[in-house]
This record gives structure tokens, sequence and C-alpha cells, in this order.
């Protein structure tokens, strides 16, 4: 059983930070955790972040029923993103957009955790999100979520043949038209 020994403990805005050393003070890591948004994290000197997340991981943890998944920079990206998004207001575009409502960034943050491949996001100013992929040949996916059940795909392919389709929003669908898309 492994342990922390917290050498500090920082406190900012929403949430926390402290910083400690593996039980046989291997190595350092940084213990973050937002009340907010419920996240916990510990940063460890590897190229990537362990999250502590509740119900986003398929590895169970036998005491506390956390799991722990391995994000990618690209992934913590997207989910600082989104994070900012949340906080846009009422007229965020100066053009009336309104704000985003909370049960979309969560659907779209669950999706993001678990996607094969890292999109760019993008909100619009239709209360959507919008993820875009882009590959080398001009081929050019977008998948625009709102609060129904479907997501618009939107596609051109490398001739510049346009497609339009609505699909379920489900991680395994939205999974295999990227997939689809990168062949």
């Amino acid at each position: 059983m492994t342990g922390v020994i917290a050498t500090s403990i920082v406190v900012m805005g929403n949430g926390s930070v402290s910083v400690g050393y593996t039980h046989d003070c291997a190595e350092q890591i940084v213990c973050y955790h937002n009340e907010k948004t419920n996240v916990y994290a510990s940063f460890f000197t590897e190229p990537s972040i362990s999250l502590n997340l509740p119900g986003y991981s398929n590895i169970e943890s036998i005491n506390s029923g956390v799991e722990k998944v391995l994000i990618s920079e690209e992934k913590l990206e997207n989910l600082k993103k989104l994070e900012t998004i949340a906080h846009l207001k009422d007229n965020w575009n100066a053009n009336g957009a309104k704000a985003f409502a909370d049960s979309l960034i969560t659907k779209v943050r669950n999706l993001v955790m678990f996607l094969d491949v890292q999109p760019e996001i993008f909100p619009t100013a239709c209360e959507s999100l919008q993820l875009e992929y882009d590959k080398s040949d001009g081929s050019h996916l977008e998948i625009e979520f709102s609060e129904s059940e479907n997501a618009e795909v939107f596609s051109v392919d490398d001739k510049g043949c346009e497609s339009i389709r609505s699909i379920c929003s489900s991680v395994d669908a939205i999974n295999k038209v990227v997939n689809d898309f990168y062949g």
C-alpha cells in the first residue's frame, strides 16, 4: 500500500493543492482537488497525469471504489477548455449567444474522457459544442453536440464531397465515426 507524506497544502479558489512524495520518497507528486468539478489529480514526474475520477475508468480500485485514469496532455487541455467554456456567460460572443448548460458540458466532458483520438473543441453560438478533426489530405470532420441524445456529424472527404448525418452521442458511436474518419 502506498501513501503520501504531504509537505504543503495551498487552497486556491474552488480547489486545494498539496505537494508531497510517494511513501518511498522516490518521486514528487502534486495533488489537486477542485470541489466544483470533483476532480482529484496526482501529477507525477512522468509525461502523463493520473486522475482519480469516479466513473471515468474501467479499472476498479479494490479498497476505495475510486478509479485511476491516465490523462494525456491533449485530453487535459480539452478538459481545461471545457472548464473555460463552462464559465462563459450569456452574450459570450458579443452577439447574444447564451451560456452553456451544465448538462451539455458534463456530457461532452464524459465523452472526451473516453475518446480514442482527442479533437479540437469549439463553442458555437447555437448552444452546442463542436468537436473537430482534420487530416493532412484536407479531410474534415465535425461532430456537434447539443442537449439532444443525438449528435450531428458533418464531414468533407479529400475530394471535397460533403455528408451530414445524425448519430447516437454515445462514446462507442463517436469513437467509431472518428476511427472510420482516420481509416
